[in-house]
C-alpha cells in the first residue's frame, strides 16, 4: 500500500492511500485512461485549531525518474468539512488521467517489467476563524471563511508487469493487431517451418501482453532452426538472393537480427529458458518481431521455389 501525508503548519490532516494492484485502465482505444483509486483519511484531531474545508483536488503525474509529467488528472468535484472534534472521515476518490497513444508509447518505452509513477497532490483547504473585517457588522456571526491553502505531497507507487499487462494495457485499448501482409508460400514449406510459425504466434500473444522480453525471447526461438538459411541470405548465395538490392539489404537485416538476438545470451542460456524481465521496450520488441517475422516469410518463400509443383 503506498501512503503519503499532508501537512499543515506542522500537523498532519490528511493522507492518501492507495493500493497498486487496483490500478486499472478504461476506455479502451478511444478515451484511454489511466484510473487510480484514491483513499483519503481526514483527522484534524483537534491539533489543527480550526475546522478544515477540503474543496478541491488537483493531481500530476510523472514516471519516477522522468523530466515532465505525463498527465493531469481530471477535476473531480471534493468537499469535505471536518472540524476540530469530528472523528476520522474517509473518502474514496478515482482519479482519472487521459493518455493518448503517444504518451502510452512513452510509459512504455520506460517500462522495465514494473511502473515506476510519481503523482503530485495538491489538496486545497479552507481555513475558518473570526471574522477580520467589520467586526462590529459581523459580531454576531460564527466563525468564517479566512484563508485558502494549497497543501501538497508527493505520491510513489509501483505497478507490478502483472497488474499493468492484465488490469491496465486491455483497458488502454492495447492488443490491437496490426497485420502484416507477406507473400504466400507452399503448404510444405510452412510445415517445415512450423517450429519457427508456432514462436512467432507466441512472441505475437507476449508482445501484445506486454511481456516484451519474452516476446523477443520468442524471435530467438523462431530463428534458432533456420541458422544455414540466415547464412544464406547473409552471404547473399544466388539460390536465396537474386538482384543486387536484395543482397545488400539481406545480408544487414540478417546481420543486424543476429547482432540483437545475439543479446540474448546474457539474458538466459538457453532458448526454452524464460528471460528476466526488463530487457527491452515496447519499441525494441516491435522492431525486432517485424524483421523476425519478414526474414521467416523470406526463408519460408526460399523453401517454397524449391519445392516441387505437384
Amino acid at each position: 500500500m503506498a501512503k503519503a501525508d499532508f501537512t499543515l503548519h506542522s500537523v498532519v490532516v490528511a493522507r492518501v492511500e492507495l493500493d497498486p494492484a487496483a490500478v486499472r485502465g478504461d476506455g479502451g482505444a478511444t478515451y484511454p485512461r489511466l484510473v487510480l483509486p484514491l483513499n483519503f483519511k481526514f483527522s484534524p484531531a483537534g491539533e489543527a485549531k480550526q475546522d478544515l474545508w477540503f474543496l478541491g483536488l488537483h493531481v500530476q503525474m510523472s514516471l519516477q525518474g522522468g523530466t515532465s509529467k505525463i498527465a493531469d488528472a481530471t477535476a473531480k468535484p471534493f468537499f469535505r468539512l471536518v472540524g476540530v472534534e469530528a472523528v476520522e472521515q474517509n473518502a474514496d476518490v478515482d482519479v482519472e488521467f487521459p493518455l493518448n497513444h503517444h504518451r502510452i508509447e512513452l510509459i512504455e518505452q520506460h517500462r522495465r517489467g514494473d511502473v515506476l509513477f510519481r503523482c503530485d497532490l495538491y489538496l486545497t483547504a479552507a481555513r475558518f476563524g473570526e471574522p477580520r473585517f467589520d467586526v462590529e457588522r459581523c459580531s454576531n456571526l460564527g466563525p468564517c471563511v479566512t484563508d485558502f491553502q494549497t497543501i501538497y505531497t508527493t505520491l510513489n507507487f509501483e505497478v507490478l508487469q502483472s497488474v499493468w499487462i492484465k488490469n491496465v494495457l486491455p483497458g488502454l485499448g492495447c492488443g490491437v493487431v496490426h497485420v502484416l501482409e507477406f507473400p504466400a508460400v507452399s503448404l510444405a514449406a510452412c510445415r517445415e517451418l512450423q517450429h519457427s510459425y508456432q514462436a512467432l504466434e507466441r512472441a505475437h500473444a507476449k508482445f501484445v501482453a506486454g511481456e516484451y522480453d519474452e516476446a523477443v525471447w520468442q524471435c530467438r526461438t523462431a530463428v534458432e532452426p533456420l541458422r544455414d538459411d540466415l547464412k544464406k541470405i547473409r552471404d547473399g548465395r544466388a539460390e536465396s538472393l537474386s538482384t543486387d538490392w536484395a543482397e545488400k539489404v539481406g545480408s544487414t537485416t540478417i546481420d543486424w537480427l543476429v547482432a540483437v538476438l545475439g543479446k540474448t545470451w546474457g539474458v538466459a542460456n538457453t532458448p526454452t529458458h524464460s528471460p528476466r524481465t526488463g530487457h527491452f521496450s515496447r519499441l525494441d520488441a516491435q522492431m525486432i518481431l517485424t524483421v523476425t517475422s519478414s526474414v521467416v516469410a523470406y526463408v519460408a518463400r526460399t523453401k517454397a521455389s524449391d519445392v516441387e509443383p505437384t
